[in-house]
């Protein structure tokens, strides 16, 4: 009988420089998908036929995706850059802020069967993540990326590492709230972020690094229509504060503070039998994320 790579798992470790492999330290969630994105860049030289006259590599690039369930806050780290830590004892806080700077982790995705194989992924960056819910689901964060480099380990030595007793967050675990009201509503949310790297020059086979630009976000909700104060936000331009809370119990949470948002709200109204939705935009001038949990130090 042919043997597969049935069960998959995926570590990861900060680096103290980019692009410089760290030892895999911890889980970044329940994961769901992985994929090193690689594209090989070449060219193509003519010399006046249709045939191709030679075909030349130049280099490798690699852009991962994973989606995972968080069971912390602790990946917002590589996704906003700033991070405040206090508390001497549990529950422990972290402030987590857009920053001038971004840790690059190393990634080693691992494929067991009969022997163990991984692909090591190397200064990945967190070009952009979605982190998002919908009525009697999961949340789901969904990051891509960019990395310096790919390699193969086999055989490969898996990690004394526990997996966190700790559950994903449920759309039951979810509160939201405009200017201070509640409203319990909603049907889905998602909040995007968005780093726009940019790529440095070429060194060899691969890029030497990446450049953070402006850092851009926005979040959308989907909401029963009830009444029209978020319309009337919208055509007045008036801007709202929005706090979306992932909340497991009093002293473990995850809190989304979307301040001075710009409202943009589109009501459908069918003349059907149908219930009355509304979709809501956020354009934010600012995110900040507070966290409590029992983890000392992100």
């Amino acid at each position: 009988m042919m043997s597969g790579y049935i069960i998959r798992k995926l570590y990861y470790g900060e680096e103290e420089s980019y692009g410089e492999p760290a030892s895999v330290t911890d889980y970044l969630g329940i994961v769901r998908t992985w994929n090193a994105g690689g594209e090989l860049i070449h060219h193509d030289v003519r010399i006046g036929g249709r045939e191709t006259y030679n075909r030349i590599p130049i280099g490798l690039n690699f852009s991962p995706t994973i989606e995972f369930l968080p069971i912390s806050g602790k990946f917002l780290k590589y996704v906003f850059g700033k991070v405040t830590d206090s508390g001497s004892s549990p529950p422990y806080d972290h402030l987590i802020e857009v920053g001038n700077d971004l840790k690059s982790i190393t990634v080693e995705a691992v494929r067991i069967g009969d022997t163990k194989i991984a692909e090591r992924a190397v200064g990945v960056l967190v070009d952009s993540a979605e982190i998002s819910i919908e009525a009697d689901g999961l949340a789901t964060v969904s990051l891509e990326c960019r990395a310096k480099s790919v390699s193969i380990i086999s055989p490969y030595t898996e990690p004394s590492i526990d997996f966190p007793s700790r559950l994903p967050y449920r759309f039951n675990d979810m509160k939201l709230y405009v200017d201070g009201v509640e409203y319990a509503s909603i049907v889905s949310a998602s909040i995007s972020i968005n780093n726009n790297l940019e790529e440095m020059s070429r060194r060899g086979d691969y890029i030497s690094g990446f450049k953070l630009t402006k850092a851009e976000y926005e979040a959308e909700l989907k909401l029963f229509f009830e009444d029209t104060t978020l319309l009337e936000k919208f055509l007045s331009k008036e801007s709202s504060n929005v706090e979306l809370i992932l909340s497991h119990q009093a002293n473990d949470y995850i809190k989304f503070n979307l301040n001075n948002c710009l409202v943009e709200a589109e009501a459908e109204l069918p003349f059907e039998a149908e219930v009355l939705m509304q979709t809501i935009h956020l354009y934010p001038k600012k995110i900040t994320v507070e966290v409590r949990d029992n983890i000392e130090s992100y």
